[in-house]
């Protein structure tokens, strides 16, 4: 599927080409690196689980852990409403990675990696400007932004998450392991220089980014805000006071 959406932007390459040329005569690609970052950090700032909670009319904030995230919505509306959160906030993350990995997008327009832009999204996320900066803990934003740049480590992560999630019913701890379980296979995999369950590497170099230093840089941060936004279920787990997690 990455393969023919990649294809179908891509055979307009002479358009892509004189649109390129156009807006370079306009504005230098530093504007246009920040401008994305910043409706990338924008995107991420949208709290669509509070935002459904207002439709069903409950206050997410106002019931269980208190936070925006898919958990909690899961937790307060039912398993539906987990699934439908936790694709739009992975959207967040996805999009302008995808866009810029595989060069959707003009690459002098993104700065240093699309991962980067994964961040911003899950930056938004964590301190969304929309809330006074009190937002998630970005594990979808961030699965989504694994997805957009190597479908391969994201479906690692969801594995390990959902594994370890149905063994021990810790969301928490299912989250930790998946994150952690995202950066190693994303740092074998750049070793490696091969996606071996989706073979993306086919596509042309031309029309992807590779798997560099940067894209692991990347993968360390959001793993480490992911880590550092669970500081309080890591002292519960150390303790054996986390709460575990079913849908209703």
């Amino acid at each position: 599927m990455f393969k023919k959406i990649v294809f179908v932007a891509k055979k307009h390459n002479k358009m892509y080409n004189k649109i390129t040329k156009i807006r370079g005569e306009f504005m230098p690609n530093i504007v246009y690196q920040i401008l994305f970052l910043i409706l990338a950090y924008l995107l991420g700032s949208i709290p669509f689980g509070l935002l459904l909670g207002k439709i069903k009319g409950k206050d997410v904030r106002q019931y269980g852990s208190k936070n925006i995230g898919a958990t909690n919505v899961g937790r307060v509306l039912g398993k539906k409403y987990f699934y439908i959160v936790f694709l739009l906030d992975g959207f967040k993350g996805f999009i302008f990675v995808f866009l810029f990995r595989f060069k959707i997008l003009p690459y002098e327009w993104c700065l240093l990696s699309p991962i980067v832009y994964g961040i911003a999204s899950s930056i938004g996320h964590i301190f969304p400007i929309f809330l006074k900066f009190k937002g998630g803990k970005a594990v979808s934003t961030s699965a989504g932004a694994a997805l957009g740049y190597s479908p391969n480590i994201c479906l690692v992560g969801i594995f390990v998450f959902i594994l370890t999630w149905l063994i021990t019913k810790f969301v928490s701890l299912g989250s930790l392991l998946g994150a952690s379980s995202v950066f190693i296979s994303g740092l074998v995999t750049s070793l490696i220089k091969q996606e071996l369950l989706l073979n993306l590497t086919s596509i042309p170099t031309s029309n992807r980014w590779p798997l560099n230093l940067w894209f692991v840089i990347g993968v360390l941060i959001l793993v480490a805000l992911i880590f550092i936004r669970h500081k309080s279920n890591i002292e519960r787990l150390k303790n054996n006071t986390e709460t575990k997690y079913e849908f209703k």
